[in-house]
């Protein structure tokens, strides 16, 4: 099974395989490793939620001061807050910080969003987490899972 499976896999530390093979487990061929930041949100984390969603877009360090660049040089330098971009008020109202906005500035504000992201090559990445099956496992598989430190 590789990790591209949907199925998740606990893989304990010892038996994990080089971390050039996680870089193309299809192919079997060496990978580089190579420094990218990602920037994540997370969904689902609320009491009672089916699923955790992890998702948010990578990048180089150059990729991500090209992506600033665009993305504050644009002259729509208010920060994006999805939830009240696309919400609405019971009247049909855009909600602050966008109250005022007709659907032209909004199309154009996530234009200029969609180029930065186009221009810099930065790369969308997610995960979608099972939450009782996380629930259901021990306390070291749980920090295994998300970089916690180990307890002997």
């Amino acid at each position: 099974m590789s990790i591209l499976d949907s199925q998740a896999v606990f893989v304990q530390p010892k038996t994990a395989p080089p971390l050039g093979a996680w870089m193309h487990p299809r192919i079997g061929a060496p990978g580089q490793i190579v420094m990218v930041k990602v920037y994540v949100d997370e969904s689902g984390t609320h009491e009672g939620s089916k699923f955790c969603v992890v998702a948010g877009y990578r990048g180089s360090e150059q990729q991500w001061k090209d992506f600033q660049r665009r993305w504050a040089a644009d002259g729509c330098q208010t920060e994006l807050h999805a939830t009240q971009f696309f919400r609405r008020d019971p009247r049909g109202h855009r909600l602050p910080p966008y109250d005022g906005w007709d659907d032209a500035k909004a199309t154009g504000y996530l234009d200029c969003r969609m180029d930065a992201i186009n221009r810099t090559n930065i790369f969308p990445v997610g995960a979608i987490i099972d939450v009782n099956y996380f629930s259901s496992l021990n306390e070291n598989e749980r920090r295994h899972l998300t970089g916690g430190r180990m307890e002997k």
